[in-house]
């Protein structure tokens, strides 16, 4: 009996720790990420930078998005679905190149009139990045054939 217990015993320790490892790591990370941000922000343009890095990197995960769905188009079986996924792919892809454009010619400083109106509206063309996005993955869907279920296949 003396053996059972000190084995949960032992187990309750090791979770405890690994529960304690964890809030250390993470505490530490936040630590070290702050004295980072604090020296870089101390070196003269690294906001320019970051400010930079912060209006491109939505527009390379909604490419990098559209290019995972669009390496997807070849597989799919019905050409139909193939052809207008890839419709809805190009316009979109068109549509988040001219945006970057737009986001950066803002960035740059730009003064127009039109440009104050894209920049009023453009966090809503993430929201229509995302639905075409799905629309053409679930298009992609339709064409490839229905799977087994678990329980068919051996």
């Amino acid at each position: 009996m003396r053996d059972q217990s000190n084995k949960y015993f032992y187990l309750m320790a090791l979770l405890m720790g690994s529960v304690l490892a964890v809030v250390g790591i993470i505490v530490l990370a936040f630590y070290i990420l702050k004295l980072f941000a604090i020296t870089l922000f101390n070196i003269p343009g690294s906001s320019y930078l970051f400010e930079l890095f912060i209006v491109i990197i939505p527009y390379l995960i909604l490419f990098a998005a559209y290019y995972l769905v669009h390496t997807q188009v070849s597989a799919s079986r019905r050409s139909a679905a193939a052809g207008v996924a890839r419709i809805l792919l190009t316009t979109g892809s068109l549509i988040c190149v001219t945006g970057l454009v737009l986001s950066l010619v803002i960035f740059f400083k730009v003064k127009a009139q039109w440009l104050t109106i894209f920049n009023e509206y453009a966090n809503h063309t993430f929201a229509l990045h995302l639905i075409l996005i799905l629309i053409s993955a679930g298009i992609l869907a339709t064409g490839d054939p229905k799977e087994k279920s678990w329980l068919e296949r051996q």
